[in-house]
């Protein structure tokens, strides 16, 4: 497995971030190129986070994924609404831009997962609802919808990345986009969502879980898993996503038929 920094410009930002990438042996590519992890780290974290609080660089050996681990400082991976546009930079212009840096990475919507924890996680719904054409895959961990937190004690923060109103009936809800993105005929990403048994913020995840098992026929494929004496911690992200990895093996032979068709 090879690591490397990579000094990215980003256009919609006006900013140079780092990413770290990890490549698995050429043997284990696809012939389309090598299927792609997008992670992102947790609030108040780094791109760095992921390797050094997980083993998930042996986990991607091991199952011959790629790993994408860029940086948002503190964003949400949201479009701020005073702020820079971070969402569309993780979302859309750094696939873009790597893809053409790297053309070993797979371009495939079956090859490409979006991953995150906490609001990494909350991240990669975004991403994945806003961004399908790109991803055929969301696994997010310890992700709740920020639009049900409460922001009562924090108006200034919320002011910052969101706006005023009901978030409910905005894009920054991953209910929201759920909703708007299952009336169209896009294609629609397959969603793994795993949380800690005794994380603090279970409620908001099964807020979340409930908004996508609501759906008639289940067409996002929602897979729930709940790590048993876990919190909100890194190695309930590492367990999650050896089994998102073991779940990816089992579910990608069927990708194309279950993931683009709607029911109803």
């Amino acid at each position: 497995m090879n690591l490397f920094q990579i000094q990215l410009y980003s256009e919609c930002l006006n900013l140079e971030l780092p990413v770290w990438v990890t490549l698995p042996e050429r043997e284990k590519a696809e012939k389309e190129g090598f299927k792609t992890l997008w992670l992102y780290h947790g609030g108040g974290g780094c791109h760095t986070d992921w390797l050094t609080s997980t083993h998930v660089q042996a986990l991607a050996e091991e199952h011959g994924w790629a790993l994408v681990m860029p940086t948002t400082m503190d964003s949400c991976f949201v479009d701020m609404n005073q702020g820079e546009a971070f969402g569309l930079f993780v979302g859309k212009e750094l696939p873009e831009r790597l893809r053409e840096l790297l053309p070993c990475l797979s371009r495939e919507r079956r090859h490409n997962a979006v991953s995150g924890f906490s609001n990494g996680g909350y991240g990669a719904l975004l991403a994945g609802l806003r961004f399908p054409e790109m991803y055929g895959w969301i696994a997010a961990f310890a992700a709740g919808d920020k639009a049900d937190a409460d922001f009562s004690y924090r108006p200034l923060e919320k002011l910052r990345f969101f706006g005023e109103g009901d978030l409910h009936k905005s894009p920054y809800s991953t209910k929201c986009l759920a909703a708007e993105l299952v009336k169209t005929k896009r294609p629609l990403p397959k969603v793994f969502h795993a949380y800690g048994e005794f994380d603090a913020w279970r409620e908001m995840n099964e807020k979340v879980r409930d908004d996508f098992c609501s759906y008639e026929g289940n067409p996002y494929a929602y897979c729930n898993l709940v790590v048993e004496g876990k919190v909100h911690e890194w190695s309930m992200c590492e367990i999650a996503i050896q089994k998102f990895m073991e779940y990816y093996d089992r579910e990608s032979q069927s990708f194309c038929e279950k993931c683009t068709e709607k029911s109803g």
